[in-house]
């Protein structure tokens, strides 16, 4: 399977884990889980994925979110004002949500800033689980790896 398309998963409002792991995807449609109020826990891990711009507006019971092992550069600020919102939602709940993007490529580029900076928001204020941040590293201007939790986002 390398892709999967708009209506793959149709509306099933109570499907509530969608595991994809290691399936070769490339591409995933960006309203694939809008029809899934339910959904708690969605892994993509280990595809081939080189973005992740998904509508996550209509999953509020989302809890888990796993991206790692991908080709995952940066994320998309609309999808990081989901991502922020969903989080919201989990703390009004009385839980955290978790997103896991270990073993990705990450950038610390001019370009990636709000992502780098939701990031270290993130951990910092631990309004949202982020597994091994210590441990991310992305790629910096002058063509280094540094550490994802030292990078001054205003210097970038």
């Amino acid at each position: 399977m390398k892709h999967i398309n708009i209506s793959f998963f149709g509306n099933c409002p109570t499907l509530t884990e969608i595991h994809l792991g290691d399936c070769q995807l490339t591409t995933i449609p960006a309203t694939a889980f809008v029809d899934l109020p339910a959904l708690e826990t969605l892994n993509l891990s280990s595809n081939s994925l080189r973005s992740f711009d998904i509508s996550l507006s209509a999953n509020g019971n989302l809890s888990h979110l796993n991206l790692s092992g991908n080709s995952i550069s940066t994320l998309s600020e609309d999808v990081l004002a989901e991502l922020n919102a969903v989080a919201q939602r989990r703390l009004q709940a009385g839980d955290r949500l978790t997103v896991d993007l270990r073993r990705n490529p990450l950038s610390c580029l001019c370009n990636s800033s709000d992502f780098v900076r939701q990031l270290q928001d993130w951990v910092a204020k631990r309004e949202v689980r982020v597994p091994g941040f210590e441990g991310y590293r992305c790629l910096y201007p002058n063509g280094s790896k540094l550490v994802s939790s030292r990078v001054d986002v205003d210097q970038l």
